[in-house]
C-alpha cells in the first residue's frame, strides 16, 4: 500500500476531492463550465459532476500530489474512512452519491429499483454473464437508488402518475387521444393497463395518434407561446429530440413539476420520472441502476420496467428545506431515505466553522472559496471527512456548500453484494 495512504489511515484528516464530469448528450454546454470556471470552447455538453465513490466515476482524492480514486481509498481501510455505524448498516461502501446535474434536453423516462429488486436483478444479470458496462445491462450494481434533486435554477420535470380523473381530463382536452380515452374507460381506469397499451402500440397506431396531435400543438406554438408549465410544451420538446415514440404519450399521464431555486423533489423506488431542464444538486443511494422507459436512444427493457414501476396515483414528493434548530445558516432537506441526509450551508467571507468529530461527511462547494487546514476548495470540488475527527472551515469568499451524511436514525437494510 502506498505510504501516503498508510499515513492517512494512521492520521485521518479531511481530504480534498477532484470531481469528474459525465458528458451525456442532454447536458448543458454553459451551466457547469461557468460554475467550475472552466472554458468550454468546443461546446461539449457537461451533464453530471460526480462527487462520490461509485466505481463508474469515483472522485479522486488529492493526496500529496497523488490522485487516488475514492472507492480504492475506502477499500484500503473501510473502518477508518466509513466508521463502524456505516459498516454495520451498509457494508464497505459509501452509501450515497452526490452530483451536480445540468439539464438542457429532456432526460429519458426512467425508474429505479428498490433494495430487493436491485439485489435480485444484479445477481440475475451477473449469472447471465452480461458485462456490467454492456448497453443492455439494467442493474450495474446491487443497490437501490432513491434520489433527491434540489434546484439551483428554475427546474422542470415529470414525476409520478396523476389521478385517473386528471388523465381523463387531459384526454378530453386533446381529441386526438380519444382512442386512449376510450380504452382507459373500458379498463375501468386501470393505469397499468393503459400504460401497457401505450407501450404495445404498433408504429402505424402510434403515428396515427401523434401526427395530428403534434401538428396541432406546433400550430398552437406558432400562434401563442406554449408555457413550460404546460405538458404539451414538453411533448413538443421531447419530440424534437427523440421523434415519434410511446414515451411522448406517457408524459400526459405524469405530474409536471416546476421547482424554484432551493426547492427539492424526492424520487422513491418505482416512481416513473423524467427531468427536463435546469441546474441542481442531486443526492442518491450509491447506485447507477436506471431502467429506461422511453425518450432515449439507449437500451429499454419493457418487461423488467413493468415489474418495477409502481402504478399508484400520488402527488410528487416536494421537499422544502427546514432551518437547522441550532444553526440558522444551515438548511436541512428531510426525506424518507435511509442512506443520506442533505444540508445546504452558507458561510460569509471570513467566517469560520469548527466541527467536532461526528459521522462521515461529504461536502460539495457550489459558490465561493473554502479553506480546510491547508486545502483550498474551489466551486465543483468536494471534501471527504472521515468519521470522528475535528476540523475547521474558513470562507475566503461568501460560500455555499452542500453537505451529505447518513441520518443518525438509519437502519440496516442497505443490501450487500
Amino acid at each position: 500500500m502506498e505510504a501516503v495512504v498508510q499515513a492517512l489511515i494512521h492520521h485521518p484528516r479531511p481530504i480534498r476531492l477532484h470531481c469528474r464530469v459525465q458528458h451525456y448528450e442532454w447536458g448543458d454546454v454553459d451551466a457547469l463550465p461557468q460554475l467550475l470556471h472552466r472554458p468550454n470552447p468546443n461546446h461539449q455538453p457537461f451533464a453530471e459532476l460526480w462527487a462520490g465513490a461509485h466505481p463508474d466515476l469515483p472522485a479522486l482524492a488529492c493526496l500529496s500530489g497523488r490522485a487516488i480514486p475514492l472507492d480504492q481509498l475506502i477499500a484500503a481501510a473501510p473502518k477508518t474512512f466509513l466508521g463502524p455505524e456505516i459498516l454495520k448498516g451498509f457494508g464497505e461502501e459509501l452509501p450515497f452519491l452526490l452530483k451536480l446535474l445540468a439539464i438542457a434536453k429532456p432526460l429519458s423516462l426512467q425508474v429505479h429499483p428498490d433494495a430487493d429488486q436491485a439485489r435480485q436483478g444484479f445477481l440475475r444479470e451477473e449469472r447471465a454473464g452480461i458485462p456490467r458496462q454492456a448497453p443492455q445491462r439494467s442493474y450495474r450494481d446491487p443497490y437501490p437508488k432513491p434520489e433527491l434533486f434540489v434546484a439551483l435554477t428554475e427546474f422542470f420535470g415529470f414525476c409520478g402518475f396523476r389521478a385517473a380523473e386528471a388523465i381523463a381530463a387531459t384526454f378530453a382536452q386533446h381529441p386526438e387521444l380519444k382512442p386512449l380515452d376510450k380504452y382507459f374507460r373500458e379498463q375501468n381506469h386501470d393505469l397499468a393497463a393503459l400504460y401497457r397499451r401505450i407501450l404495445a402500440l404498433e408504429k402505424d397506431e402510434l403515428a396515427g395518434l401523434l401526427h395530428p396531435l403534434l401538428e396541432r400543438l406546433a400550430a398552437e406554438q406558432e400562434r401563442r407561446f406554449l408555457s413550460p408549465t404546460d405538458p404539451a410544451y414538453w411533448v413538443l420538446e421531447a419530440h424534437g429530440y427523440y421523434g415519434l415514440e410511446p414515451g411522448l404519450l406517457v408524459l400526459f399521464l405524469l405530474h409536471l413539476v416546476h421547482l424554484k431555486p432551493g426547492e427539492g423533489l424526492f424520487i422513491p423506488a418505482g416512481e416513473l420520472h423524467a427531468y427536463l431542464r435546469g441546474l441542481g444538486v442531486e443526492v442518491m443511494g450509491n447506485s447507477n441502476n436506471v431502467l429506461r422507459a422511453g425518450l432515449t436512444r439507449k437500451f429499454v427493457n419493457p418487461q423488467e420496467l413493468l415489474r418495477i414501476v409502481r402504478f399508484q396515483h400520488r402527488p410528487p414528493q416536494r421537499i422544502q428545506p427546514v432551518v437547522h434548530p441550532n444553526r440558522p445558516e444551515v438548511q436541512v432537506y428531510p426525506t424518507p431515505a435511509r442512506a443520506f441526509l442533505l444540508h445546504r450551508c452558507t458561510l460569509a467571507a471570513g467566517q469560520r466553522r469548527n466541527e467536532q468529530g461526528g459521522a462521515l461527511r461529504l461536502l460539495l462547494l457550489t459558490q465561493g472559496r473554502l479553506r480546510v487546514d491547508q486545502e483550498l476548495l474551489a466551486p465543483g470540488e468536494a471534501l471527504f471527512v472521515p468519521p470522528g475527527i475535528s476540523w475547521t472551515l474558513e470562507a475566503e469568499a461568501s460560500s455555499i456548500y452542500w453537505q451529505v451524511q447518513v441520518p443518525t436514525d438509519q437502519r440496516t437494510d442497505f443490501p450487500r453484494p
